[in-house]
């Protein structure tokens, strides 16, 4: 009986040191990044986040995987004694995104709490000049009939901003020129027209590029894409003016 006793004592205290011998991962400041507002738009966003092994065993990171291809997240260093902290160097660019925007980074390690762990990366994207719309697509394009596609361009500062150059490839033309200014709080609208030519048939695709004075966004890129068909293709044109 005695040595049952003490067998089942010491399997517990074995079972016990067991659980309690185990490597632990804690992201260091928590589990969501917030850049906070960002009116710099022309550079992508980093962070510099520390990863600890906060167990009394080594803890080995196998995969540090971003949500989206926007995202990079090198690790320095994937195998970590007990005490000891490594970091995850975050790049987002934020391409034409605007407003709230959220993204993750999924970090798997052999860490006995939390084997899979999810990093929330967050930032509000205020940009000085906000484009309705960045990706225009025209509804109906045919060989020689000239079409046009428009969206609205806003300023959110409380100065005015002037566009400084404004180009268009494809052949396409716009309704400004340089230089023109958008008044504080105000928006202008662009018109992007076309006549495609029988070269043009099938896909199209083709850029708007605005270049501004303010340092925080010197560039705004607008693309404009459509399906270019036939004359012979197109429905008949209604009649106009006021008869019947």
């Amino acid at each position: 009986m005695n040595r049952f006793l003490a067998f089942t004592a010491l399997a517990l205290t074995f079972g016990a040191v067991t659980v309690l011998a185990q490597p632990k991962l804690e992201i260091v400041g928590g589990t969501t990044y917030d850049w906070g507002t960002i009116t710099k738009v022309g550079q992508p966003l980093q962070a510099k986040i520390q990863l600890k092994n906060t167990g009394n065993q080594e803890l080995l990171i196998s995969d540090v995987k971003p949500g989206c291809g926007c995202t990079t997240a090198p690790l320095e260093k994937s195998k970590l004694a007990p005490g000891e902290s490594t970091h995850v160097n975050v790049t987002l660019n934020i391409g034409s995104n605007n407003g709230q925007l959220m993204k993750s980074v999924t970090i798997t390690s052999n860490s006995a709490t939390n084997p899979t762990e999810t990093l929330l990366l967050k930032a509000f994207i205020q940009r000085p000049l906000q484009p309705e719309n960045t990706f225009l697509a025209y509804q109906q394009l045919f060989v020689g009939r000239q079409a046009s596609i428009s969206t609205k361009i806003k300023n959110s500062t409380n100065a005015p901003i002037i566009i400084t150059k404004a180009t268009a490839t494809a052949g396409m033309t716009l309704n400004i020129t340089a230089p023109t200014t958008i008044p504080a709080n105000g928006e202008i609208e662009l018109v992007v027209s076309i006549t495609p030519t029988e070269a043009q048939k099938g896909y199209f695709y083709g850029q708007v590029s605005l270049q501004t004075n303010h340092p925080d966004q010197p560039t705004i890129d607008i693309n404009t894409y459509g399906d270019v068909k036939s004359l012979a293709n197109s429905p008949a044109m209604a009649p106009t003016g006021g008869g019947k």
